[in-house]
């Protein structure tokens, strides 16, 4: 792959190619940017941790600035430099009723009217979803939910 000294304009003009193609930054080793064929532009950084060779997403240009991505690999590679493993140090997993809770947090912030969403949220998705973890919510499950598998059993509740 090429290497090249990573500047916000190449980030910014770099084209993309029928391949992907990842620039190694010369400035800072073990950055790369990723453009993909479709154009899109990512930050990754590659080190290594007790003997394993890992690989960290930092994020998309231009939400990502250069200089973030630098800053981020920087704190990653350093991590990395003690023996701190970062990508076992994430954050916990979440339940659905964790993310709901934190979903009508943001809401209520940012929304004047949220008190008819809270109460569908706590009537049908928490009882249902809330005990799955995110990860672990599929497709398949939220779409034989949504169906009427789930909306069935909270109304056979209901008409007791």
């Amino acid at each position: 792959m090429p290497r090249k000294r990573l500047t916000a304009k190449f980030c910014k003009t770099v084209k993309p190619a029928e391949k992907p193609v990842e620039y190694w930054d010369t400035y800072l080793t073990g950055m790369s940017l990723l453009v993909s064929p479709r154009g899109k532009r990512t930050f990754y950084t590659k080190f290594r941790t007790h003997g394993k060779q890992r690989r960290r997403q930092i994020g998309p240009y231009p939400i990502v600035t250069l200089d973030e991505a630098r800053d981020r690999a920087r704190e990653i590679l350093n991590n990395a430099t003690r023996g701190i493993d970062i990508t076992r140090h994430q954050e916990a997993p979440r339940s659905v009723a964790d993310l709901s809770r934190l979903y009508l947090e943001y809401r209520s912030r940012n929304s004047k009217n949220t008190s008819e969403i809270a109460r569908m949220h706590r009537r049908f998705i928490v009882p249902e979803l809330g005990t799955f973890l995110s990860r672990s919510l599929r497709a398949m499950t939220w779409a034989a939910w949504c169906s009427g598998s789930g909306r069935q059993r909270q109304s056979r509740r209901t008409a007791r």
